[in-house]
């Protein structure tokens, strides 16, 4: 992966379920909130949130396995393999409510390390769990102290551990922040938060970076956007030091009533890690890619969550995103697939 490569994507077909379609287990199939390609397994594994109602309503967290197909007519189509649920340290289901006595998990960011266990962000905590693949219990860790939810300190409610990715060579995990720390200006600060940890030692304190977000004033947008209209969603690894940050706008379908449903900013960033800080370097317009690909940007979802890369797809190498449809019956799950040059 490079910067031009990431700029000359293409949209190569999509998959789409209906907001009513179930999973493995009888659920309903929806929220997805992180994508990761298993290339040794060759699946893409979706992950869920907490589940409908913003965790109001019984739902156990899991995540779920695809198999990926091409089409006679150059498209791509999704095939459900599995839906495995996560359970705590004496088997029990975690719990996707607010309000409960039961293990509870946000399951928001993904990540596959090379034994093909899994790192999941929770932002309830904020905390990051370490699951086997068969969803059970391995570790969880907290982050430093400056995170943890406080009066006037700690993450924003509701903006916590969003995205979590690999390197590409596993030797270093990231853990991405929806919106700044309350100390940082909250959901009007001028930088979010990226901790990074060495996996050979995950209990070593990480390396914490800030993570610049989008002047609100370079995008044309009517009504004007605002820092608060913006959030980081997703992270991937491309290589030990550059990162895919997935940042967007909170307008499209399924919009929060009284926003617009014409989404202004859906955008993945390429970012570096230099010298003690991370920087924005390009940006793909993916509402851009999306409109030449020939789709009405009016009529997407709000919550473009989750990237994915390294799915090959005729010879070449694709970037996948994914939107959250937060269980809605009336709104559809889109897996995009870009094809990179």
């Amino acid at each position: 992966m490079t910067e031009a490569a990431l700029l000359g994507a293409v949209l190569a077909g999509f998959a789409v379920f209906p907001g009513t379609a179930t999973d493995a287990l009888g659920g309903r199939l929806g929220g997805i909130s992180s994508l990761r390609w298993d290339a040794k397994r060759e699946l893409l594994v979706a992950l869920p949130d907490r589940g409908q109602d913003d965790g109001k309503k019984a739902y156990a967290p899991r995540f779920h396995e695809f198999r990926v197909h091409e089409t006679g007519d150059g498209g791509v189509s999704l095939e459900l393999a599995s839906t495995t649920l996560f359970r705590d340290a004496e088997g029990r289901p975690f719990s996707g409510l607010i309000d409960t006595d039961e293990s509870k998990l946000d399951a928001e960011g993904l990540g596959i390390a090379p034994d093909g266990t899994l790192w999941v962000g929770d932002e309830y905590a904020p905390a990051l769990y370490h699951f086997s693949r068969d969803g059970k219990l391995l570790d969880r860790i907290l982050p430093p102290d400056h995170y943890l939810p406080g009066e006037n300190s700690g993450r924003t409610n509701n903006r916590g551990f969003e995205g979590v990715c690999s390197s590409p060579d596993g030797s270093r995990l990231a853990v991405l922040l929806q919106s700044p720390l309350k100390q940082d200006g909250g959901k009007a600060g001028e930088f979010s938060r990226m901790l990074v940890y060495e996996t050979a030692d995950m209990k070593k304190s990480p390396k914490d970076f800030r993570v610049p977000r989008l002047d609100p004033a370079a995008v044309d947008a009517e009504p004007p956007l605002s820092r608060k209209d913006l959030a980081f969603n997703e992270c991937e690894g491309v290589s030990n030091t550059a990162f895919l940050l997935l940042e967007r706008d909170n307008r499209g379908l399924g919009a929060d009533p009284g926003r617009s449903r014409m989404p202004a900013y859906k955008s993945v960033v390429w970012a570096e890690l230099k010298k003690g800080k991370t920087v924005r370097i390009r940006s793909l317009d993916l509402l851009a890619v999306l409109k030449t690909g020939g789709l009405d940007p009016e009529t997407l979802p709000v919550k473009f969550e989750s990237i994915a890369w390294g799915v090959p797809a005729r010879g070449r190498r694709t970037l996948w995103v994914a939107v959250d449809n937060d269980f809605e019956p009336e709104v559809p799950t889109y897996f995009f697939r870009l094809l990179l040059p």
